[in-house]
């Protein structure tokens, strides 16, 4: 018989794992984004579209698609509930799609790649037909109307405020936005749907800035002993999120609650953690030990002790997940798998069922990096493409791609450590290939020559960088890849330079 991920994801749930939480009934069905870009053919290296869906358990993930010459696209992705999307082509146009719903979306292109801070929500070219297009259509009008903000004052305020006038802030700027909403609502006829979404995005964006700033406002101090300082944090933060629930089921529709029990939880629990301070402490070398298992252990037992709910799930859940990706430990993962897995809804299931068929169905195969490759035979094509051109370049060489971006600091930062290793394996069968994205011409070659970069160096356009990152499933850079002499994939994600010792580890396997 032949083996197929769904096949094997079918196995997997009937006969390990399972889920059993009675609180929910799976429902996953296709969402179907179809689209027209009115004057596509103005923009010829814009020719990726892309969705950014937070799922709440892998932190979000990518769907894109190839743009056909006459302006039209179609995205198809799996969905188990329904909240906020992002679909991206130069600005981001939020959409709120559901299981089983079908979109259409019409921009014009010179509109949505020609933005600036005070046009970044105003489309006006911008229409919405078929499933919830009444809730988009209020999203679009509602966004111009509450979300300006210059961002660089923003930050500022963030890096220079003390605690208690950080808060100040943010209540000034939580109230004249309900207020808005308020003044919006005796003019307009807005669906019950759209009135609860905007209420929950008001009330989880003003939570989740509020404990980013218990972490960032120490770090942006450039003291490196702050780094993973939180402040001492007020009861006043937490009497101003009473009324703002951390286990909220119901709040999922909008993408900003998971990001404040992400916040939230990094400053409450893993900051303060043995675990994560053992991950910091040993550089890369705790995930591979024998008493990591144990601390993870302990780690899910505080998660279930402090949280409860839908909050307790999501970051359990975020954890299990993490094992499979992060830490390349699917030993421990199905060790304690299957303990958890009749607390966690059956949608939450799915996702680390995939996941982990994923990479089981990879073992069997020849060819791992098969196993990377997400919905759309065309990107597989123009990313093997791409690939082709530096593996053709460098045949017989082991290749380490490094993502990186002019403005990303800690892309440069790392700089100083690949420079150590290209002197370490210098004469060896071994290419350092620059990958660099999202930056102007002129500043990747001013950042060349600042850093004194030997390797080879490629320049991508969004469109690349979209379909690369689609296949080595990127979220934020720097982002290593590791190729072996043959072309093939040993790891789309590689330790950082900066991780010496397991990096070489890795490389040396594949040198003799």
């Amino acid at each position: 018989m032949k083996l197929t991920l769904k096949s094997l994801l079918f196995l997997i749930t009937i006969l390990n794992f399972g889920c059993s939480n009675e609180n929910e009934s799976m429902i996953i069905e296709n969402v179907v984004v179809t689209g027209k870009i009115f004057d596509q053919d103005k923009f010829p290296d814009n020719y990726t579209i892309k969705i950014f869906e937070n799922n709440l358990i892998s932190f979000g993930t990518y769907h894109t698609a190839l743009i056909n010459d006459d302006g039209s696209f179609k995205i198809e992705f799996e969905k188990a509930f329904s909240s906020d999307v992002y679909l991206m082509y130069g600005g981001l146009i939020t959409l709120f799609v559901g299981p089983g719903d079908s979109v259409h979306v019409e921009f014009d292109a010179n509109e949505l790649l020609n933005l600036n801070r005070e046009n970044q929500y105003k489309f006006q070219s911008l229409k919405f037909s078929g499933d919830n297009a009444q809730i988009n259509t209020e999203i679009k009008d509602f966004f111009p109307h509450v979300f300006y903000e210059n961002p660089i004052e923003a930050t500022n305020k963030e890096k220079t405020l003390q605690p208690e006038d950080y808060l100040n802030y943010l209540e000034i700027v939580k109230t004249n936005r309900i207020q808005i909403l308020d003044s919006l609502q005796k003019i307009n006829e807005y669906s019950e749907k759209f009135i609860k979404w905007s209420e929950l995005l008001i009330n989880y964006r003003f939570a989740t800035r509020l404990f980013h700033y218990t972490w960032f406002y120490p770090r942006s101090s450039n003291n490196e002993k702050r780094k993973f300082e939180v402040i001492d944090i007020p009861e006043s933060y937490y009497k101003a999120i009473e009324n703002i629930p951390l286990t909220n089921a119901e709040a999922i529709i909008n993408s900003n609650y998971p990001s404040f029990l992400h916040e939230y939880f990094l400053t409450n629990t893993d900051y303060n953690s043995t675990f994560d301070k053992k991950l910091r402490e040993s550089g890369g070398k705790f995930e591979q030990s024998s008493t990591f298992q144990e601390e993870f252990e302990r780690y899910l037992t505080r998660i279930a002790d402090e949280y409860d709910g839908i909050a307790s799930e999501i970051l359990i859940s975020q954890r299990l997940f993490g094992l499979m990706d992060s830490y390349n430990r699917i030993d421990v993962f199905e060790k304690l798998y299957p303990e958890y897995r009749n607390n966690l809804r059956e949608s939450f299931c799915y996702i680390l069922d995939k996941k982990y068929s994923e990479i089981k169905l990879a073992e069997k195969s020849p060819h791992k990096n098969k196993s990377l490759l997400k919905d759309n035979n065309e990107i597989q094509v123009v990313a093997d493409d791409i690939l082709k051109r530096i593996n053709d370049k460098n045949k017989g060489k082991v290749v380490l791609l490094d993502f990186w971006a002019t403005w990303c600091g800690p892309c440069l930062m790392e700089f100083e450590h690949s420079k150590k290793l290209v002197k370490v394996y210098d004469q060896k069968d071994i290419e350092f290939v620059y990958l660099c994205v999202k930056s102007k011409k002129e500043n990747w070659e001013d950042k060349i020559r600042e850093y004194n970069l030997s390797g080879s160096h490629y320049l991508l356009d969004d469109s690349e960088y979209d379909i690369l990152s689609q296949k080595f499933q990127i979220i934020g850079i720097p982002h290593y890849v590791l190729i072996d002499k043959n072309g093939e994939i040993i790891n789309a994600k590689a330790p950082n330079p900066s991780r010496e010792e397991q990096l070489t580890s890795l490389i040396s396997k594949y040198l003799n």
